[in-house]
């Protein structure tokens, strides 16, 4: 790759980065997604985050929200992560079982810890809560740990 060609993706790099939106800081330990902005009719993935120093081998937790307001689809493991799988149940109109696991038993590296995506589309404008409640964290020998879990509101136009 010419010299010209490299500058001009690291000043693109640069200037994308900086006109991006902020994300907040994520805190020392938790679990959870930010706040989010939708527009009508188009989908956007919703990055939940895991952070804690303790050795994660699984999640399991409860996702709600207002069917009339967003369509939710089934989470997905994002790339740095692809060793877990999810398995996710709807219970009831706005009401999933979410279960994010590694058969092979490894817990996750969370110098990355932007570990799910979830899809949703606004059917129509309002604001709702996307609510991860309920949550489990499996560790090694059959641990469990309790984190703050925080959900994301939304506004949708």
């Amino acid at each position: 790759m010419s010299y010209r060609r490299q500058l001009f993706l690291l000043f693109f790099t640069l200037l994308m980065a900086a006109c991006g939106e902020r994300t907040p800081p994520l805190p020392e330990e938790g679990f959870g997604a930010f706040d989010q902005q939708f527009q009508v009719g188009r989908e956007t993935r919703v990055p939940v985050y895991l952070t804690t120093s303790k050795p994660v081998k699984g999640v399991e937790f409860m996702l709600s929200w207002n069917p009339e307001l967003v369509r939710v689809a089934t989470p997905e493991i994002r790339t740095a992560h692809a060793g877990f799988s999810v398995h996710a149940r709807t219970h009831a109109p706005g009401l999933m079982k979410v279960l994010v696991f590694n058969m092979r038993g490894g817990a996750f590296d969370l110098s990355d810890p932007w570990i799910l995506e979830i899809p949703v589309t606004p059917a129509t404008a309002g604001e709702g809560r996307l609510t991860l409640g309920s949550a489990v964290f499996a560790g090694p020998n059959a641990t469990s740990y309790d984190l703050p879990v925080r959900s994301a509101a939304y506004a949708s136009r």
